[in-house]
């Protein structure tokens, strides 16, 4: 209790003490209702109110009507007031305290007895006596209040103070405890909440720029390896766009050769054709000569068949002029003659038929040979007709191919001209990445000002750790 307290609470004057004695004898009687009702504010469970703390209000009531505000009553009200002011807070009190002065009052009037009860005037000097009483202990009660939220408060500015003073060094690593008033309690769990929510950001970001670190580093050597590869990609596109031009104009010059294959297989299939043709009347004149030669084994068989008749006619003659004598012998000369004729013409006839038997022999196999000769130029002639056809789809695939070659060597140009572009571009994402990686660098060097675990100093972030150590491929 400070002095300035003492100061201002003293001991009242014997007139106005005597006063309170009357107050005293009044309410004293009606004390432990009173209280019950009272601290019931404080706990409301409480049925009968207990002994060793009636004494103490009973010391303390005593002391306060009659206004003996001494060492001893300041010493034992700053230890009720303590036990009260850890138990409930400064609201509750005043609640209960008024239920107390109020209940005391409705006691004195109620119970003044005799001529005092009946003088109102002296009740109200009663009642005051009583109002001044509680007013002063309340007065002494309410400063442990005071005095103990101004610790509280001290308590709760250092707690937030070094909170604050942490977050200010980057220490993430500091929480508030337990320990702190219930005033801030609110504050304080949304400090720890912030602050390890803030921790895990930073790990998290931590974590996340060492793993983009490590993609840095891939992306880097990978932009390197595809520039160095686009490169020599257009490198092979180039001696590839070179040997297709080349193969383009050995596909032109033989386009042309197959025109004037089909062209030349064109010709020879019309001399086939024609060849053909006198095959085929060659064939006709060679039917024509074996028909012939039937015609004439045909009159050949009839003059034979003459011959012999004639020689039969001849020899019956000569037996007719034998028959006559002298008259017939001329006759029988001429008979002769002409059976010696048709001898000789049967002999002939027998001569020419062997010679038209060879001849027919020979036309047969010259006939024959005729007849396969065709045969064969007319698998020649469609042999030929199949080359020339062959010859032209083969001139047309090759036109065919000639113009895909002609486009496959514009898309070469087109794609030697984009991986070119690509080689570029690969190159300007190998600067980005060294630019990012800085950048990444800088952010790890920022973080690693945070504590945010309490080993090896809090820190996590080792500043040793530096992109600009990694050189890009």
């Amino acid at each position: 209790m400070n002095n300035q307290m003492r100061d201002v609470i003293t001991a009242w004057p014997k007139s106005k003490a005597e006063l309170g004695k009357q107050v005293r004898d009044v309410g004293a009687p009606h004390l432990r209702d009173v209280l019950l009702t009272a601290y019931k504010h404080v706990d409301p469970t409480m049925t009968e109110f207990p002994e060793d703390l009636f004494q103490i209000e009973s010391r303390k009531f005593d002391a306060i009507t009659v206004g003996r505000f001494d060492a001893a009553y300041f010493k034992e009200q700053e230890q009720i007031a303590r036990n009260i002011a850890s138990q409930v807070n400064f609201a509750v009190y005043l609640k209960g305290y008024g239920t107390y002065a109020g209940e005391m009052v409705k006691a004195i009037v109620a119970n003044a007895p005799g001529e005092m009860g009946e003088d109102r005037e002296h009740i109200a000097e009663l009642a005051n006596s009583w109002v001044q009483s509680v007013f002063a202990d309340a007065t002494v009660a309410m400063n442990e209040f005071f005095v103990r939220a101004a610790a509280e408060d001290e308590q709760a500015q250092n707690a937030l103070s070094q909170a604050l003073r942490a977050l200010a060094v980057q220490d993430l690593s500091h929480r508030i405890g337990n320990d702190v008033p219930e005033k801030i309690t609110q504050a304080k769990d949304d400090y720890n909440v912030a602050v390890s929510a803030l921790s895990q950001t930073v790990g998290g970001i931590d974590s996340t720029v060492r793993d983009l670190s490590g993609k840095i580093d891939e992306l880097a050597c990978g932009a390197g390896q595809l520039a160095a590869r686009s490169q020599d990609q257009a490198t092979t596109l180039d001696e590839v766009g070179k040997i297709v031009a080349d193969f383009s104009q050995v596909l032109s010059e033989t386009d042309r050769s197959a025109q004037t294959a089909t062209e030349n297989a064109g010709t020879a299939n019309q001399m086939m054709e024609a060849t053909k043709k006198s095959m085929s009347d060659t064939e006709e004149v060679m039917g024509n000569i074996s028909f012939a030669f039937k015609e004439i084994h045909s009159a050949l068989d009839k003059i034979d068949s003459i011959a012999m008749q004639t020689n039969l006619l001849s020899l019956n003659a000569s037996i007719e002029a034998a028959r006559a004598g002298d008259a017939g012998r001329g006759f029988a000369v001429v008979a002769g003659e002409v059976r010696n004729l048709a001898q000789s013409a049967s002999s002939l006839a027998a001569s020419i038929r062997e010679v038209l038997e060879s001849a027919k022999r020979h036309t047969e196999d010259g006939e024959r040979q005729v007849t396969k000769s065709s045969e064969a130029l007319t698998e020649s002639v469609d042999i030929v007709s199949n080359i020339e056809r062959q010859i032209a789809e083969i001139a047309d695939q090759i036109r065919s191919q000639a113009g895909s070659v002609g486009t496959i060597n514009d898309r070469i140009g087109e794609l030697d001209a984009a991986t070119r572009s690509n080689a570029n571009l690969s190159s300007e994402s190998s600067a980005a990445t060294e630019a990012v990686s800085k950048r990444a660098q800088g952010l790890l060097d920022n973080l690693a000002l945070f504590k945010i675990t309490p080993e090896n100093d809090g820190r996590i972030l080792d500043m040793g750790y530096r992109f600009e150590n990694r050189r890009v491929s």
